[in-house]
């Protein structure tokens, strides 16, 4: 998994996904609220509904298929984040859809 690399590099992250047990996934994100922690890991299920407070970039590593699950899994709807910054990384063959998906936030 990511991070493996991560971990790896000594880079201080924690992991958030739905085989986690409801404990470990509270410590995980105090750790990351308390800043123990700088880069959190986490699937799309993991992430519904987390709000933290002072987030400033949301990295997708695969490009969502809508552009209402992007803005979901960039928390763009919290009014709390207006500084965040997104950044995709994506292969060649799924740079068309993310390309797509932002023509049609743009066209709104």
């Amino acid at each position: 998994m990511k991070e493996a690399k991560l971990l790896y590099n000594k880079a201080p992250i924690v992991v958030l996904h739905s085989n986690m047990r409801s404990a470990e996934r509270q410590q995980a994100l105090e750790s990351f609220r308390k800043g123990k922690s700088s880069i959190l890991i986490a699937t799309d299920l993991a992430a519904r509904g987390l709000d933290i407070e002072g987030l400033t970039h949301v990295i997708h590593v695969d490009v969502p298929h809508t552009i209402e699950q992007y803005l979901h899994r960039s928390g763009k709807n919290r009014t709390r984040w207006r500084g965040w910054r997104s950044i995709d990384i994506t292969c060649a063959s799924r740079r068309r859809r993310l390309s797509q998906t932002y023509e049609r936030f743009t066209s709104n």
